[in-house]
């Protein structure tokens, strides 16, 4: 069995010389994964983050997870299915849960077709609110 642990933290920040007229916005984000792997071809990942964001005259917290695992056939082979939640307080949330697989020959080019389904609910603007569910079909190619 294999661990993987990570931490990371993001900041970006940005000034203006004329603070008087335009507030500074200040982006901090810090995240948490966490991975198994086992003797069979199996992982599964999870991670957590914090954003806080200070813009001029709002500030915003978004809290978010994802829960995922994935299967591998033959090295060749990937199944994966997830759960992702994202929550800013007291304006929206956003839930996603994804299921796919994806088909890799010696690294040259990889074949992926996913299904997503989306709930996403604004408590600020209710035009905004949807319910979606997505069939994507990705090709990747290296060389």
């Amino acid at each position: 069995m294999n661990l993987f642990s990570s931490v990371s933290y993001f900041m970006n920040s940005s000034s203006n010389l004329d603070s008087i007229i335009t507030e500074n916005v200040s982006v901090h984000n810090l995240m948490f994964s966490q991975s198994v792997g086992f003797t069979f071809p199996l992982n599964i990942s999870g991670s957590f983050s914090m954003s806080f964001a200070k813009y001029p005259g709002d500030y915003s917290r978004i809290l978010s997870g994802d829960l995922s695992a994935d299967y591998t056939l033959f090295d060749v082979v990937n199944s994966f299915i997830g759960f992702g939640t994202s929550y800013e307080k007291g304006k929206n949330k956003k839930n996603t849960f994804y299921i796919g697989t994806s088909l890799g020959y010696e690294r040259y080019i990889n074949l992926e077709i996913r299904a997503e389904k989306n709930l996403y609910h604004s408590w600020q603007d209710r035009t905004t609110n949807y319910d979606e569910f997505m069939l994507k079909g990705i090709v990747t190619t290296t060389w």
